[in-house]
């Protein structure tokens, strides 16, 4: 059976490993014993991760100064796990793994979980990419339908009211300004983020977006600054949760990113703290080009 592995260093997001390579099991031994773990006596979110070729997963992650959460993940349903205080053991617990002693390591990672779909998704095998999805889009828009649902029938009795037009004008018009934006906001965030794929993750020195058929790749060295436009979520207009994050690149390029694409939250957890500027902004338009 042939085996890999990958890493998780620190700070890196959940899920986010450098490249598989081939290992064997004396080099699993001698990676784990020679690997520097960050950090005295904290927990920390390092990994190391050893997958078979059935695709059956076995990690190793340091709980405090020697002693090491040790997990296997088959693939069913469940997966085992133990946390191990004396270091020595860990190496047995690979040699287990490697020569495909399963009862042997069942019965050593004594507990048991009946999550080990979730957490193959959420930490192994995820992909880092971002695009605009309908459940997305709903979600955006959901506040923007219910206010008109409740102030378009308004306007209507408001035009059929008798009164002087001037009134029905005025009182139309605010109505409309109330969930209009999100209209037109939506429309400006798809037309700008239509169709691209963004593969983003904290670690990686790089980023791509994919449109159509082609593929840019943007090094996270070349940008300048970043800055997000937000509209606060307490300011209770329908349009709250729309935004961007426009990138600057050190070679006069930028880029527009938008929380219909990928969450402000998200898009802030990817660069360093120190190069974004925030700017609230009542409505966060996009203007000028946002793609390259």
């Amino acid at each position: 059976m042939d085996f890999k592995y990958k890493v998780r260093n620190t700070h890196w997001e959940d899920g986010e490993f450098s490249a598989e390579n081939t290992i064997d099991l004396i080099a699993a031994t001698d990676l784990f014993r020679n690997f520097k773990w960050q950090g005295l006596n904290i927990t920390t979110n390092q990994d190391i991760v050893f997958i078979n070729s059935n695709k059956d997963f076995f990690t190793i992650e340091r709980y405090s100064n020697d002693a090491f959460e040790v997990r296997y993940f088959p693939t069913d349903v469940s997966y085992y796990y133990q946390r191990i205080f004396d270091r020595s053991i860990v190496p047995t617990t690979i040699k287990l793994f490697f020569n495909s002693d399963i009862d042997g390591l069942v019965s050593t990672l004594l507990k048991k979980k009946e999550e080990n779909n979730v957490l193959r998704k959420a930490l192994l095998e995820k992909d880092f990419e971002y695009k605009i999805t309908f459940k997305r889009e709903v979600n955006f828009m959901l506040f923007t339908l219910l206010y008109s649902l409740i102030l378009f029938p308004s306007q209507i009795f408001v035009l059929l009211f008798p009164m002087l037009w001037i009134y029905k004008l005025i009182l139309s018009l605010i109505f409309s300004f109330i969930y209009l934006p999100g209209y037109f906001l939506h429309w400006n965030y798809k037309k700008y983020n239509r169709g691209l794929s963004l593969r983003i993750s904290r670690g990686n020195a790089s980023f791509d977006i994919a449109i159509d058929d082609n593929k840019f790749e943007y090094d996270k060295n070349n940008i300048d600054h970043i800055i997000q436009y937000y509209t606060p979520y307490n300011s209770r207009n329908p349009w709250c949760g729309y935004g961007f994050t426009r990138i600057f690149f050190k070679d006069g390029d930028s880029l527009a990113l938008s929380t219909l694409l990928i969450d402000d939250i998200d898009i802030a957890s990817k660069f360093p703290r120190n190069k974004f500027i925030s700017k609230n902004k009542f409505i966060c338009f996009i203007r000028g080009y946002a793609k390259t």
